[in-house]
């Protein structure tokens, strides 16, 4: 495995401000941090699959936005034409989710899964549930069935083995939470 260049990242540290603001206009919990990990996930992912790195890590950066948002700032890139009518072509199939053949394609969806099954995941599903005020078995049980929901849908061989500890982690996180809150309907 060789080391990422700075020129190799060019094109990404001259687009990152455009992304930036773009996610300053949205609303979500899940935004610019999030992309940035799937980002970077899916660029390691990419490397050991043999996949385009730069495709794959830009599905993930943008996957939280609209078509009509993407073609205001996809000129904005420093890629030629082809890479951009292709990126097109595999954020649409990677956002209907349908027939996912694609490898980059493959590898963006493992890259966002992941993220979702690391302690940052973890850390927002629970924020999340606790600004709903949901009780805290039902977050733990919807977090253990969202868990089991993304490693079934994890599509590289790459992917499968990271989620292996992941899964194992929050497998342990959960199995205590579980312990600590028996003692709750005494």
């Amino acid at each position: 495995m060789h080391e990422t260049t700075e020129t190799e990242l060019k094109w990404l540290h001259n687009f990152l401000p455009y992304i930036a603001e773009l996610f300053s206009d949205k609303k979500e919990d899940i935004g610019f941090d999030h992309c940035i990990r799937a980002m970077n996930i899916a660029r390691y992912i990419a490397t050991l699959e043999n996949a385009d790195k730069d495709m794959a890590a830009l599905l993930c950066l943008l996957s939280k936005f609209s078509i009509k948002e993407i073609e205001s700032v996809l000129p904005l890139l420093d890629k030629d034409e082809k890479f951009k009518k292709t990126f097109c072509k595999n954020f649409n199939e990677f956002i209907l989710q349908v027939n996912i053949s694609n490898l980059e394609v493959k590898v963006a969806h493992d890259a966002i899964c992941l993220e979702a099954m690391g302690a940052i995941g973890i850390v927002r599903h629970f924020y999340r549930g606790a600004s709903e005020n949901l009780p805290l078995k039902l977050l733990i049980k919807n977090f253990g069935e969202k868990i089991e929901k993304l490693r079934a849908s994890i599509r590289t061989e790459t992917a499968q083995k990271m989620s292996v500890e992941r899964q194992n982690f929050i497998t342990v996180f959960l199995n205590r939470l579980k312990g600590e809150t028996v003692w709750e309907n005494l």
